[in-house]
């Protein structure tokens, strides 16, 4: 979801609610890197203060690094450590997300995106991005003077959801859930463990599958990226235009792929 929605305040809800029914839970939270000093506040654990007190449950803040998507370089590798460790749940907790940055649905089995009460008409619904790949919605906030906005947001994405053409659009809810009051915990449950029944294991199945492809497809390119850095002349070339030597578009690229064909 946006920055500011609530992410983690009503993880630290969830959480405690899921460790309250015996399941041990990974909260694995991701913080925007400075793009100019390159640093982390990682202060996620601030508004999870009763869900890091359980003994079943586990919150690590990891940097983005600068990586896009909403989520960290080692994510994915993180989480399987998680499911080797024992967690029946494990969370992430993307930076705040937009329109166009889906990385998240490439590691987890449901993809759940908060929305804020008034947050833009039922066109937003229809939009593609995140809103077009994500199973479950969620309008956060649904407590006191924004009750009213929140249900209203929800019938909105309702409505639009219903004149789009997503797939398995059917299965897709828009649910209220308040940090404030605890509400919706339930309800979120109930949609995510549909997700695991006999009759989606077709579904799971495909998602996981998707998920090594993806995962083998960023080891692969990582491993390119790396050679292609330290190869000799390329880095005379990033020396260069760093010390302020006029190239043009075209002879960077010029350069870039003599120096492939060096390598190759």
């Amino acid at each position: 979801g946006p920055p500011g929605v609530g992410k983690s305040s009503f993880i630290n809800v969830f959480g405690c609610f899921l460790v309250n029914q015996g399941f041990k839970v990974a909260v694995l939270a991701i913080d925007p890197s400075s793009t100019i000093q390159l640093g982390s506040i990682l202060g996620d654990k601030t508004r999870m203060h009763r869900l890091i007190s359980l003994d079943d449950a586990f919150v690590r803040p990891s940097p983005s690094s600068g990586y896009l998507g909403g989520v960290a370089p080692r994510s994915f590798e993180a989480a399987l450590l998680c499911e080797e460790a024992g967690f029946d749940f494990v969370l992430f907790e993307t930076v705040g997300v937009g329109q166009s940055e889906t990385e998240a649905k490439e590691l987890a089995d449901v993809l759940v995106t908060l929305l804020q009460p008034s947050s833009g008409d039922g066109l937003q619904g229809v939009k593609k991005g995140i809103i077009e790949v994500s199973d479950i919605l969620a309008v956060s906030k649904a407590d006191s003077h924004l009750l009213d906005a929140a249900k209203q947001t929800q019938m909105e994405f309702q409505q639009a959801i219903s004149l789009s053409h997503v797939k398995n659009k059917q299965k897709k809810q828009v649910l209220l859930v308040s940090s404030l009051d605890e509400l919706g915990c339930q309800g979120l449950y109930d949609s995510l463990m549909s997700f695991y029944l006999p009759d989606q294991s077709e579904l799971l199945q495909s998602r996981r599958f998707g998920q090594l492809k993806k995962y083998i497809e960023r080891v692969a390119i990582q491993f390119y990226v790396d050679r292609v850095e330290k190869i000799p002349k390329l880095k005379d070339i990033f020396e260069q235009v760093s010390n302020g030597r006029g190239f043009t578009a075209s002879e960077c690229t010029k350069a870039l792929v003599d120096s492939l064909r060096v390598e190759t």
